[in-house]
């Protein structure tokens, strides 16, 4: 079995599942797990990368970070902004987030 994956292959994989969590956190769902597949999927990838002629861990760990640092960074800008608004209308954007979100699922 050839064990060789692209940087940019794998780091398109593990993306999907940074963005997995982080809707799942964003949702408040964090009981609900990735399912074995998914965990196997990601965790295979990773595993890849590293065992390659050319070790991917140090710049797999530089995006992780970077991508961890804009999703604060732009949860931060979002509770700024919504601090920002009355009572009145920080309610009615989460009414519209909700309701964007809800969308998203079906």
């Amino acid at each position: 079995m050839d064990e060789s994956i692209s940087l940019e292959e794998g780091w398109e994989i593990l993306e999907e599942g940074i963005a997995k969590a982080v809707a799942r956190f964003l949702e408040e769902d964090m009981q609900m797990r990735f399912s074995s597949v998914e965990y196997t999927k990601y965790y295979t990838c990773a595993f890849r990368l590293g065992i390659q002629s050319f070790n991917y861990c140090e710049v797999i760990y530089d995006r992780y970070k970077s991508a961890l640092e804009q999703i604060v960074t732009s949860m931060g800008t979002v509770a700024e902004k919504l601090s920002d608004l009355d009572p009145d209308d920080r309610n009615r954007e989460a009414a519209q987030s909700q309701a964007y979100g809800n969308a998203l699922k079906t």
